[in-house]
Order: structure tokens, then C-alpha cells, then sequence
């Protein structure tokens, strides 16, 4: 690790580290797999951003554009269509998670891969959409079997997820509710949901020593792992591929709550909430409402071994709809702690 993902974060250190990092590509390839994903996924997002001059482009224009500013050129080259990618990231080994979550996220409700298809920059070319699906093709079975494999410390919590809601899928299926074609729409969507949630987890824990986001308020030790955070993102965010599932309500965009940093973002609302009532360790939920919507956060009390001490794990956070979380409300006093924020004290 060469850069901590906070360090990224910030600006002027971004244009140092890139110049680092692709040297370091261009004349240390072999250290490239040893960076954790956050950089790679910063160096990847950075080599796809850069683009070179075609070799179409004739020498009369090279030498008439040659006194233009920087932007004049972009757009004309760029409108002209004689921009290519400096970098073949398809044809780089260490990339290929990188892609192929690219590569998901725009064609996740496209399967056939049918145009047009709008990427980042405008609809992407027939060729273009020919070579993600070839990549998707070769690099989706290989992820299928890492994700029913159990193995490692990101699939033994993600594959209970993925088991539960095929399972979900196939008694519709043999209920009539769902038919094949349905159903194997909806089983991709669920491999590449979990791909997409591994890739999130990963990015936030991936360089840490030990797999756990640990923090101390008033003397009590709360921590946000690996389970929390792919519980929670599984079970409780993206309701277009979890709508099968009527059993969970699903969390709606809270301003306080960073889906890239969620332990962070669990942290400080637990701070907030202590400011007005002290939480202990033989308790297992806070409640807070924001505008209209309540919700709990769920932790529970297990002795960490690391810490050989009492901690309080992050279970799951949702928003409340069934009878007994309501009336766990109505014991309570609220407080108001912002314009459209108030905690049930």
C-alpha cells in the first residue's frame, strides 16, 4: 500500500500518487497485484480517463490544433471521434475486477446487452458493446464460482445472502409465480448484485489489518465488519433486485448515511444519539426517525477476541414497518437533533 484511502480522497495528493502509480505500472508491473483494490480501483479510474490522439488524425490538423488550448483540442478530437483510451485495461490481468464491476453496473438491466447502451461519455459504439460482452461472457462464470465457493472472509458472509434469496427465487419458480426466463434474469441480477456488494465491502476494508472498523464512545467498543456491512447491503438497499423478498423494507437515501463508508457513517450517528442518552452494553438498538420514515439500528453484545474485550457488534440497520419494532417507539421520548432528524430516547 502505497496511499491510504483517505489520503486519495484529498486533491493535490491524487496528482502526485497517479504519477507514482503508473510509474510504477509502466516500470514495476509485478508490484501492481500486491495494491490493494482502493488504489488499484484509483488507478484504473485514472488509466480509463486518459486518452491519446488517433493515428488516423493527418498532419495539417495535428499542425493547426498545435497552438490551441488544451480544451480546444479535447473537443475537437473528441467530437471527431479521434480520441482513443491510452490503455487497454481489458487486456490487463490486475484490472479485472475493475472491468468487470464497470461492466455490471451498465449492463445490469440490460442482459442481451442490446443498444443503445449510454456510457459515461455517450452511447457506447456497436464494437464497444461486442467487447463487454465477450469480457462479461469469460469473466462472469469465473466470479459465479468464487461466490458459491464460501471461501475467504467476503464469501463466507456473502454466499448465506446469495443461498437465501435463490432459495426465495426457486419456490417462486415452483409456485408458478415465476418462469424460467424470469428466473435466470433474476438469478444474474443477484450474482452480479453480490459482485457489486463484495466490491463495495472490499473497497472500505481492504488494506485494514484486521477486516473490522472498531470505535469507542463512552467507554463501550462497537464494530462494524464484514458481516455488518454485507448484511446490511444485501438485505436492505437496492429494492429493484431484492423486490421479490417482501419480507424487508428497504432503506431510503438518508444524508448521513455514505454507502462507501457506511462504519463511518454508522459511527457518527451512534455518536449523535450518545450526546442525548448513554448506550450500554446489555442494549440492542437505537431508534431515530428522519423526516417521516423511523428506523433501528441493531448491534449485539459478543466478546471480541482480538480485543479480549465486550463489544458491541453492528448488526443491521432498516427502515421500520412491522407492529413490534413500531412499539418499541412508544416507551420512548423524542429528541430533536436536526431539522429532519429525531432519535427515541
Amino acid at each position: 500500500m502505497i496511499y491510504t484511502k483517505m489520503e486519495l480522497l484529498d486533491t493535490d495528493i491524487r496528482k502526485i500518487a497517479l504519477r507514482r502509480y503508473l510509474h510504477k505500472f509502466k516500470n514495476h508491473r509485478n508490484e501492481i497485484k500486491k495494491l490493494k483494490l482502493f488504489e488499484l480501483e484509483f488507478l484504473f479510474s485514472s488509466m480509463k480517463a486518459i486518452v491519446q490522439i488517433s493515428d488516423s488524425v493527418t498532419i495539417e490538423e495535428l499542425d493547426y490544433y498545435k497552438t490551441k488550448s488544451d480544451n480546444e483540442k479535447y473537443e475537437h478530437f473528441s467530437r471527431m471521434g479521434l480520441l482513443i483510451p491510452a490503455f487497454d485495461l481489458y487486456s490487463i490481468e490486475e484490472a479485472s475486477e475493475f472491468v468487470f464491476y464497470r461492466i455490471g453496473m451498465n449492463y445490469f438491466f440490460n442482459y442481451l446487452f442490446i443498444p443503445p447502451v449510454l456510457g459515461p461519455h455517450g452511447y457506447l459504439s456497436s464494437e464497444q458493446i461486442d467487447k463487454d460482452k465477450l469480457y462479461f461472457d469469460l469473466y462472469y462464470p469465473k466470479w459465479e464460482n468464487i461466490l458459491i465457493s464460501k471461501k475467504g472472509p467476503y464469501m463466507a458472509h456473502l454466499n448465506p445472502e446469495f443461498n437465501r434469496k435463490v432459495k426465495i427465487l426457486l419456490k417462486l419458480k415452483k409456485s408458478g409465480l415465476f418462469g424460467n426466463n424470469h428466473f435466470k434474469v433474476k438469478y444474474r441480477e443477484i450474482v452480479l448484485a453480490c459482485f457489486h456488494i463484495y466490491f463495495k465491502v472490499k473497497l472500505f476494508f481492504d488494506g485494514m489489518a484486521k477486516l473490522e472498523h472498531c470505535f469507542e464512545i463512552k467507554n463501550i467498543k462497537f464494530v462494524f465488519d464484514v458481516y455488518s456491512y454485507i448484511h446490511i447491503l444485501s438485505r436492505h438497499y437496492m429494492p429493484s433486485i431484492n423486490s421479490f423478498d417482501i419480507e424487508r423494507t428497504y432503506n431510503e437515501e438518508l444524508p448521513f448515511i455514505d454507502i462507501d463508508f457506511m462504519p463511518l457513517s454508522i459511527e457518527s450517528i451512534l455518536k449523535r444519539f450518545s450526546k442525548f442518552k448513554k448506550i450500554q452494553i446489555t442494549d440492542e438498538f437505537i431508534m431515530f426517525r428522519f423526516k417521516n420514515s423511523p428506523y433501528i439500528l441493531w448491534f449485539k453484545s459478543l466478546f471480541n477476541q482480538r480485543l479480549s474485550i465486550q463489544t458491541l457488534q453492528i448488526r443491521t440497520l432498516y427502515r421500520i414497518e412491522n407492529k413490534n419494532d413500531l412499539a418499541k417507539m412508544d416507551a420512548c421520548d423524542e429528541v430533536q437533533e436536526a431539522e429532519d432528524l429525531v432519535f427515541f430516547i
